[in-house]
Protein backbone atom coordinates (compact mmCIF):
# COMPACT_ATOMS: atom_id res chain seq x y z
CA UNK A 1 0.00 0.00 0.00
CA UNK A 2 1.43 3.38 -0.70
CA UNK A 3 2.38 6.07 1.70
CA UNK A 4 1.37 9.40 1.43
CA UNK A 5 4.02 12.16 1.13
CA UNK A 6 4.28 12.78 5.01
CA UNK A 7 5.00 9.21 5.57
CA UNK A 8 7.00 8.91 2.79
CA UNK A 9 9.45 11.60 3.89
CA UNK A 10 9.54 10.37 7.46
CA UNK A 11 10.65 7.13 6.21
CA UNK A 12 13.49 8.66 4.09
CA UNK A 13 14.58 10.64 7.33
CA UNK A 14 14.70 7.90 9.18
CA UNK A 15 18.04 5.69 10.03
CA UNK A 16 18.60 2.83 7.45
CA UNK A 17 17.86 -0.06 9.68
CA UNK A 18 14.67 1.49 10.85
CA UNK A 19 13.34 2.49 7.78
CA UNK A 20 11.44 -1.51 6.95
CA UNK A 21 9.64 -1.51 10.04
CA UNK A 22 8.63 2.31 9.90
CA UNK A 23 7.39 2.04 6.69
CA UNK A 24 5.31 -1.40 7.50
CA UNK A 25 3.34 0.24 10.77
CA UNK A 26 2.28 3.42 8.06
CA UNK A 27 1.29 0.51 6.24
CA UNK A 28 -0.90 -1.30 9.37
CA UNK A 29 -2.31 2.11 10.46
CA UNK A 30 -3.44 2.99 6.48
CA UNK A 31 -4.93 -0.29 6.16
CA UNK A 32 -7.29 0.49 9.54
CA UNK A 33 -7.78 4.18 8.17
CA UNK A 34 -9.06 2.60 5.12
CA UNK A 35 -11.09 -0.43 6.59
CA UNK A 36 -12.69 2.04 9.52
CA UNK A 37 -14.24 4.81 6.64
CA UNK A 38 -15.45 1.93 4.55
CA UNK A 39 -17.49 0.89 7.11
CA UNK A 40 -18.94 4.23 8.22
CA UNK A 41 -19.52 4.50 4.97
CA UNK A 42 -21.79 1.46 4.73
CA UNK A 43 -25.57 1.71 5.39
CA UNK A 44 -26.32 0.80 8.98
CA UNK A 45 -28.12 -2.48 9.68
CA UNK A 46 -31.17 -2.25 11.57
CA UNK A 47 -30.72 -4.06 15.16
CA UNK A 48 -32.72 -6.54 16.06
CA UNK A 49 -35.15 -6.01 18.91
CA UNK A 50 -34.01 -7.87 22.19
CA UNK A 51 -36.26 -10.31 23.53
CA UNK A 52 -38.21 -9.21 26.58
CA UNK A 53 -37.54 -11.38 29.41
CA UNK A 54 -40.90 -12.94 30.47
CA UNK A 55 -42.26 -12.64 34.20
CA UNK A 56 -41.09 -15.47 36.14
CA UNK A 57 -44.56 -16.47 37.97
CA UNK A 58 -44.08 -16.77 41.62
CA UNK A 59 -43.68 -20.10 42.99
CA UNK A 60 -46.03 -21.65 45.58
CA UNK A 61 -43.14 -21.36 48.33
CA UNK A 62 -42.61 -17.00 47.62
CA UNK A 63 -46.77 -17.17 48.29
CA UNK A 64 -46.44 -18.92 51.35
CA UNK A 65 -44.19 -16.38 52.47
CA UNK A 66 -46.97 -13.45 52.41
CA UNK A 67 -50.13 -15.76 52.23
CA UNK A 68 -50.88 -13.41 56.05
CA UNK A 69 -48.79 -10.72 56.03
CA UNK A 70 -51.20 -7.68 54.88
CA UNK A 71 -48.61 -5.12 55.10
CA UNK A 72 -47.58 -6.70 51.89
CA UNK A 73 -49.72 -5.68 48.78
CA UNK A 74 -50.04 -9.62 47.80
CA UNK A 75 -52.69 -11.41 47.45
CA UNK A 76 -53.41 -15.52 47.93
CA UNK A 77 -56.79 -16.26 47.16
CA UNK A 78 -59.30 -19.48 49.09
CA UNK A 79 -59.44 -22.41 47.68
CA UNK A 80 -62.44 -21.66 46.08
CA UNK A 81 -63.66 -20.00 42.97
CA UNK A 82 -66.15 -17.14 44.02
CA UNK A 83 -67.52 -14.41 41.69
CA UNK A 84 -65.10 -11.36 41.24
CA UNK A 85 -64.23 -9.23 43.90
CA UNK A 86 -61.48 -5.96 44.54
CA UNK A 87 -58.73 -6.44 47.06
CA UNK A 88 -57.21 -3.07 49.23
CA UNK A 89 -54.74 -2.99 51.36
CA UNK A 90 -55.14 -0.46 54.13
CA UNK A 91 -53.58 1.27 57.13
CA UNK A 92 -54.65 2.28 60.09
CA UNK A 93 -52.55 3.85 62.97
CA UNK A 94 -53.57 4.39 67.33
CA UNK A 95 -51.26 5.83 69.50
CA UNK A 96 -51.41 6.21 72.61
CA UNK A 97 -49.65 6.40 76.44
CA UNK A 98 -48.84 3.74 79.38
CA UNK A 99 -50.56 4.64 82.52
CA UNK A 100 -49.22 4.64 85.64
CA UNK A 101 -52.72 4.17 87.61
CA UNK A 102 -53.93 1.05 85.86
CA UNK A 103 -53.08 -1.70 83.18
CA UNK A 104 -54.24 -1.42 79.43
CA UNK A 105 -55.12 -3.64 76.93
CA UNK A 106 -55.47 -3.13 73.14
CA UNK A 107 -57.64 -6.12 71.44
CA UNK A 108 -57.08 -5.62 67.51
CA UNK A 109 -60.14 -7.76 66.11
CA UNK A 110 -63.05 -6.77 63.66
CA UNK A 111 -66.14 -5.87 65.23
CA UNK A 112 -69.84 -6.80 64.27
CA UNK A 113 -72.41 -4.88 64.78
CA UNK A 114 -74.76 -8.06 66.05
CA UNK A 115 -74.32 -11.31 67.59
CA UNK A 116 -73.24 -13.47 65.23
CA UNK A 117 -75.50 -16.48 67.15
CA UNK A 118 -78.49 -14.40 66.21
CA UNK A 119 -77.35 -12.49 63.00
CA UNK A 120 -74.66 -13.13 60.06
CA UNK A 121 -74.01 -9.66 59.57
CA UNK A 122 -73.52 -7.11 59.26
CA UNK A 123 -69.59 -6.05 59.95
CA UNK A 124 -68.63 -2.79 61.28
CA UNK A 125 -65.38 -0.57 60.63
CA UNK A 126 -63.92 -0.93 64.30
CA UNK A 127 -60.83 -2.92 64.21
CA UNK A 128 -59.44 -1.76 67.66
CA UNK A 129 -60.21 -1.21 70.73
CA UNK A 130 -58.09 -0.13 74.00
CA UNK A 131 -59.05 -0.43 77.64
CA UNK A 132 -58.29 0.08 81.36
CA UNK A 133 -57.68 -3.48 82.02
CA UNK A 134 -58.63 -2.94 85.64
CA UNK A 135 -61.95 -3.02 84.23
CA UNK A 136 -65.32 -5.18 85.08
CA UNK A 137 -67.02 -7.13 82.02
CA UNK A 138 -70.73 -5.01 81.99
CA UNK A 139 -73.12 -3.74 79.69
CA UNK A 140 -71.38 -0.09 80.06
CA UNK A 141 -67.89 -1.19 79.44
CA UNK A 142 -66.21 2.14 78.72
CA UNK A 143 -62.96 2.21 76.15
CA UNK A 144 -60.01 4.81 75.93
CA UNK A 145 -59.87 4.89 71.68
CA UNK A 146 -60.50 3.03 68.95
CA UNK A 147 -59.71 2.44 65.31
CA UNK A 148 -61.99 2.63 62.67
CA UNK A 149 -60.95 1.03 59.13
CA UNK A 150 -61.26 2.89 55.57
CA UNK A 151 -63.08 -0.28 54.06
CA UNK A 152 -66.30 2.46 53.80
CA UNK A 153 -64.88 5.52 54.11
CA UNK A 154 -65.20 5.92 57.92
CA UNK A 155 -68.38 8.33 57.21
CA UNK A 156 -68.75 10.31 60.93
CA UNK A 157 -70.84 8.43 63.43
CA UNK A 158 -74.52 9.86 64.24
CA UNK A 159 -77.31 9.45 66.22
CA UNK A 160 -78.88 6.91 64.03
CA UNK A 161 -77.21 3.30 62.64
CA UNK A 162 -75.67 3.69 58.73
CA UNK A 163 -75.79 0.83 56.91
CA UNK A 164 -74.10 0.35 53.50
CA UNK A 165 -74.32 -1.78 49.72
CA UNK A 166 -70.69 -2.84 50.33
CA UNK A 167 -70.06 -6.56 50.97
CA UNK A 168 -66.80 -7.66 52.43
CA UNK A 169 -64.29 -9.65 54.47
CA UNK A 170 -61.69 -9.06 56.03
CA UNK A 171 -58.63 -11.54 54.11
CA UNK A 172 -55.06 -10.31 56.63
CA UNK A 173 -54.45 -8.75 59.35
CA UNK A 174 -51.21 -7.86 60.35
CA UNK A 175 -50.39 -5.74 63.62
CA UNK A 176 -46.88 -3.70 64.34
CA UNK A 177 -46.44 -2.17 67.91
CA UNK A 178 -43.85 0.43 68.21
CA UNK A 179 -42.38 2.32 71.46
CA UNK A 180 -41.50 5.70 70.68
CA UNK A 181 -39.94 6.90 73.67
CA UNK A 182 -41.04 8.40 76.85
CA UNK A 183 -42.07 11.88 77.58
CA UNK A 184 -39.28 12.85 79.58
CA UNK A 185 -36.23 11.23 76.91
CA UNK A 186 -35.52 8.73 79.21
CA UNK A 187 -35.08 4.95 78.75
CA UNK A 188 -38.73 3.66 78.65
CA UNK A 189 -39.25 1.10 81.15
CA UNK A 190 -40.87 -2.20 81.69
CA UNK A 191 -42.74 -4.87 79.27
CA UNK A 192 -45.22 -5.31 76.91
CA UNK A 193 -46.77 -8.59 76.64
CA UNK A 194 -48.25 -9.28 72.79
CA UNK A 195 -49.93 -12.22 70.94
CA UNK A 196 -52.87 -13.34 68.87
CA UNK A 197 -55.45 -15.65 70.60
CA UNK A 198 -57.78 -18.03 69.39
CA UNK A 199 -61.05 -15.91 70.43
CA UNK A 200 -62.32 -13.23 73.14
CA UNK A 201 -66.03 -13.12 74.36
CA UNK A 202 -67.27 -9.44 75.10
CA UNK A 203 -70.12 -8.85 77.36
CA UNK A 204 -72.46 -8.99 73.85
CA UNK A 205 -71.64 -12.69 73.55
CA UNK A 206 -72.08 -14.49 77.18
CA UNK A 207 -72.51 -13.25 80.68
CA UNK A 208 -70.28 -15.52 82.01
CA UNK A 209 -67.38 -13.10 82.49
CA UNK A 210 -69.73 -11.63 84.12
CA UNK A 211 -68.04 -9.82 87.50
CA UNK A 212 -64.59 -10.55 86.11
CA UNK A 213 -62.39 -7.74 84.91
CA UNK A 214 -60.65 -7.69 81.28
CA UNK A 215 -57.28 -8.50 82.88
CA UNK A 216 -58.42 -11.63 84.01
CA UNK A 217 -60.93 -12.65 81.60
CA UNK A 218 -58.70 -12.05 78.10
CA UNK A 219 -55.04 -11.28 79.54
CA UNK A 220 -53.96 -13.64 82.37
CA UNK A 221 -55.47 -17.15 80.08
CA UNK A 222 -52.94 -16.00 77.39
CA UNK A 223 -50.13 -14.89 79.67
CA UNK A 224 -50.51 -18.86 80.97
CA UNK A 225 -50.72 -20.59 77.90
CA UNK A 226 -48.20 -18.78 76.34
CA UNK A 227 -50.00 -17.30 74.01
CA UNK A 228 -49.07 -13.73 75.15
CA UNK A 229 -45.29 -13.64 75.38
CA UNK A 230 -43.49 -10.46 76.51
CA UNK A 231 -40.64 -8.29 75.86
CA UNK A 232 -38.88 -5.15 76.80
CA UNK A 233 -40.37 -1.70 75.87
CA UNK A 234 -37.25 -0.45 75.55
CA UNK A 235 -36.46 -3.26 72.44
CA UNK A 236 -39.61 -2.30 70.89
CA UNK A 237 -38.00 1.95 70.12
CA UNK A 238 -35.53 0.33 67.39
CA UNK A 239 -37.13 -3.34 66.53
CA UNK A 240 -40.88 -3.40 66.59
CA UNK A 241 -42.78 -6.00 66.91
CA UNK A 242 -44.87 -7.37 64.05
CA UNK A 243 -47.87 -10.06 64.14
CA UNK A 244 -49.92 -11.57 61.35
CA UNK A 245 -53.33 -13.24 62.56
CA UNK A 246 -54.20 -16.58 60.95
CA UNK A 247 -57.72 -18.26 60.56
CA UNK A 248 -59.77 -18.98 63.70
CA UNK A 249 -63.01 -20.74 61.95
CA UNK A 250 -62.76 -21.38 58.65
CA UNK A 251 -66.71 -20.80 57.25
CA UNK A 252 -66.89 -16.97 59.61
CA UNK A 253 -63.65 -16.72 57.20
CA UNK A 254 -64.80 -17.25 54.49
CA UNK A 255 -68.35 -15.19 54.85
CA UNK A 256 -68.93 -12.20 52.95
CA UNK A 257 -70.57 -9.68 55.55
CA UNK A 258 -72.77 -6.51 54.64
CA UNK A 259 -71.41 -3.40 56.67
CA UNK A 260 -73.22 -1.15 59.53
CA UNK A 261 -71.93 1.25 61.15
CA UNK A 262 -73.73 2.02 64.59
CA UNK A 263 -75.25 5.42 66.48
CA UNK A 264 -73.64 6.71 68.82
CA UNK A 265 -75.69 5.65 71.83
CA UNK A 266 -74.13 1.93 71.42
CA UNK A 267 -71.22 0.83 73.38
CA UNK A 268 -68.61 0.16 70.93
CA UNK A 269 -66.62 -1.51 73.69
CA UNK A 270 -68.74 -3.97 73.62
CA UNK A 271 -69.08 -4.83 70.32
CA UNK A 272 -68.80 -8.49 69.21
CA UNK A 273 -65.60 -9.93 67.90
CA UNK A 274 -65.51 -11.80 64.54
CA UNK A 275 -64.90 -15.10 64.72
CA UNK A 276 -62.96 -14.99 61.33
CA UNK A 277 -59.17 -14.11 62.64
CA UNK A 278 -57.53 -14.57 65.60
CA UNK A 279 -57.78 -11.34 67.83
CA UNK A 280 -54.23 -9.42 68.30
CA UNK A 281 -54.14 -8.38 72.23
CA UNK A 282 -51.26 -5.66 73.19
CA UNK A 283 -51.26 -5.36 76.72
CA UNK A 284 -48.90 -2.29 78.29
CA UNK A 285 -49.03 -2.94 82.77
CA UNK A 286 -49.31 0.24 84.13
CA UNK A 287 -45.45 1.97 84.74
CA UNK A 288 -43.47 5.19 84.79
CA UNK A 289 -45.51 8.11 87.13
CA UNK A 290 -47.00 11.20 86.30
CA UNK A 291 -46.08 13.31 83.48
CA UNK A 292 -43.71 10.40 82.59
CA UNK A 293 -45.65 8.05 80.29
CA UNK A 294 -44.08 5.96 77.19
CA UNK A 295 -45.76 6.61 74.02
CA UNK A 296 -46.52 3.12 71.76
CA UNK A 297 -47.69 3.43 68.49
CA UNK A 298 -49.39 0.38 66.82
CA UNK A 299 -49.79 0.30 63.12
CA UNK A 300 -52.64 -2.18 61.64
CA UNK A 301 -52.25 -3.31 57.95
CA UNK A 302 -55.66 -4.85 56.58
CA UNK A 303 -56.44 -6.82 53.29
CA UNK A 304 -59.91 -6.38 52.51
CA UNK A 305 -62.19 -8.00 49.59
CA UNK A 306 -64.85 -6.31 49.04
CA UNK A 307 -67.71 -6.26 46.12
CA UNK A 308 -69.15 -2.98 45.26
CA UNK A 309 -73.20 -3.46 43.22
CA UNK A 310 -74.04 0.49 43.26
CA UNK A 311 -70.87 2.14 42.85
CA UNK A 312 -69.92 1.95 39.23
CA UNK A 313 -66.02 3.46 39.46
CA UNK A 314 -65.20 0.76 42.34
CA UNK A 315 -66.60 -2.17 40.27
CA UNK A 316 -65.48 -1.60 37.73
CA UNK A 317 -62.34 -2.48 39.95
CA UNK A 318 -63.71 -5.97 40.47
CA UNK A 319 -61.81 -8.73 38.84
CA UNK A 320 -61.57 -12.75 38.75
CA UNK A 321 -58.99 -14.62 41.22
CA UNK A 322 -58.33 -17.99 40.52
CA UNK A 323 -58.71 -20.11 43.59
CA UNK A 324 -55.94 -21.69 45.10
CA UNK A 325 -55.12 -25.08 45.16
CA UNK A 326 -56.15 -26.70 47.69
CA UNK A 327 -52.97 -28.33 48.89
CA UNK A 328 -51.27 -24.95 48.51
CA UNK A 329 -53.39 -23.22 50.76
CA UNK A 330 -53.61 -25.79 53.58
CA UNK A 331 -49.79 -25.35 53.74
CA UNK A 332 -49.82 -21.85 53.81
CA UNK A 333 -52.28 -21.85 56.82
CA UNK A 334 -50.40 -24.79 58.02
CA UNK A 335 -47.37 -23.28 58.26
CA UNK A 336 -48.39 -19.81 59.46
CA UNK A 337 -49.99 -21.21 62.59
CA UNK A 338 -46.91 -23.59 62.97
CA UNK A 339 -44.67 -20.17 63.93
CA UNK A 340 -44.68 -18.78 66.82
CA UNK A 341 -45.30 -15.62 68.19
CA UNK A 342 -42.52 -14.96 69.11
CA UNK A 343 -40.79 -15.49 65.89
CA UNK A 344 -43.16 -13.79 63.75
CA UNK A 345 -42.70 -10.61 66.09
CA UNK A 346 -39.65 -10.49 67.17
CA UNK A 347 -37.81 -11.98 63.49
CA UNK A 348 -40.04 -11.34 60.19
CA UNK A 349 -37.54 -12.48 58.28
CA UNK A 350 -37.10 -15.79 59.49
CA UNK A 351 -40.69 -16.56 60.22
CA UNK A 352 -41.23 -15.96 56.69
CA UNK A 353 -38.42 -18.14 55.81
CA UNK A 354 -39.41 -20.96 58.26
CA UNK A 355 -43.04 -20.90 56.88
CA UNK A 356 -41.42 -21.61 53.78
CA UNK A 357 -39.51 -24.46 54.90
CA UNK A 358 -42.71 -25.98 57.02
CA UNK A 359 -44.66 -25.81 53.46
CA UNK A 360 -42.06 -26.97 50.77
CA UNK A 361 -42.26 -30.78 51.59
CA UNK A 362 -46.08 -30.64 50.78
CA UNK A 363 -45.43 -28.09 48.25
CA UNK A 364 -42.88 -30.39 46.38
CA UNK A 365 -45.72 -33.13 46.14
CA UNK A 366 -47.67 -30.52 44.62
CA UNK A 367 -45.99 -29.51 42.10
CA UNK A 368 -45.25 -32.51 40.54
CA UNK A 369 -48.59 -33.97 40.46
CA UNK A 370 -51.45 -31.58 40.92
CA UNK A 371 -49.65 -28.36 39.62
CA UNK A 372 -49.16 -30.10 36.15
CA UNK A 373 -52.82 -30.21 35.34
CA UNK A 374 -53.82 -26.84 37.35
CA UNK A 375 -50.74 -24.02 37.01
CA UNK A 376 -50.74 -22.06 40.34
CA UNK A 377 -52.11 -18.35 40.25
CA UNK A 378 -49.77 -15.60 40.12
CA UNK A 379 -50.24 -13.27 43.14
CA UNK A 380 -51.12 -9.88 41.88
CA UNK A 381 -52.15 -6.73 44.19
CA UNK A 382 -55.28 -5.17 42.39
CA UNK A 383 -55.63 -1.83 43.65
Amino acid sequence: MTLTKKQEAQVAKAAKDRRASLRAMFERQNSAQKAAKAKKASPAQPRRAKPMAKPRPSSPADQLTHAFNAFVPRHLPVDETTAPYTVTNLVGIIEFESSHTHDQVLVVAPRQYNTPESYLGPLTDYLAVLYAADQVHSPTLAHIKSLRSAVVGAPPVGADPQFFSTRGRLHNLSVKVECLGMNNGLLPPGAVYAGRVPSLETYSYSAVTDGQDLLSAWVEPGISTGLLQSMPTASLVSNPLTLHATVAETVAYKQWYDFGLPSTNINVGNLPMCKALEPIIVFVPKCGAAGAEVNFKVTVGQEWCTRHPTNVLLRATQKQHEATPPGVWHSAVSAAKRVGDSLLGRAGAIAETYAMQAGHAALTALTSTAARASSVPAIAYVP
